[in-house]
């Protein structure tokens, strides 16, 4: 816990409060944290499952498929997607 609370006196600002849902456990986290340390952290609202909904559909309005030129380059450690980029 007092590490926890370390990392929230040295980042005060800037941060956001997440967590899977976004239920009751976040809010009294978000409760906590200002209460003994005295950050408000904004609360996402509906958790890590909305944000990603979210930044999903955010991506997709963002880049249309039909006129975006990406290329995407997966493979395991070490297949050498470096080499293919270069």
């Amino acid at each position: 816990v007092e590490g926890w609370a370390g990392f929230c006196r040295d980042h005060a600002t800037g941060g956001y409060l997440c967590c899977h849902r976004g239920g009751l456990r976040s809010r009294t986290a978000q409760d906590w944290i200002e209460g003994e340390i005295g950050v408000r952290y904004p609360l996402v609202e509906g958790g890590y499952k909305a944000l990603r909904r979210f930044l999903i559909d955010e991506l997709t309005r963002a880049l249309d498929p039909a006129a975006a030129d990406l290329v995407l380059v997966g493979g395991r450690t070490g297949s050498g997607k470096t080499r293919a980029i270069e």
